[in-house]
């Protein structure tokens, strides 16, 4: 049986994820928070855009695109976690933690 595949496809989304919640954890100014935000999905995404074309390890492949939209909604999911939970709370439902 193969879980390599399921395995990578996990580290996909569960590395940017964490990373994102174990940089969450620093204190830091809101402007430098705001840059840590920011700087991972704009490099992921100016890398998507800039690669050249005509391979098939080529990162503009859609296969290669949809790696890179799951590593995103990872690390925006990591990072907003506080957020979401917060927001729930005030809504008055339970975080489940």
């Amino acid at each position: 049986m193969d879980v390599v595949g399921p395995l990578l496809s996990f580290a996909v989304l569960a590395a940017p994820y964490l990373a994102a919640r174990a940089v969450w954890r620093i204190r830091m100014p809101l402007s430098v928070r705001l840059i840590v935000f920011l700087a991972p999905p704009a490099a992921l995404v100016w890398w998507l855009a800039t690669s050249g074309r005509g391979s098939l390890t080529d990162i503009t492949s859609p296969g290669a695109a949809l790696i890179v939209g799951v590593m995103l909604l990872g690390w925006v999911s990591g990072a907003t976690r506080q957020f979401r939970q917060r927001l729930i709370a005030r809504a008055g439902g339970e975080t489940g933690s």
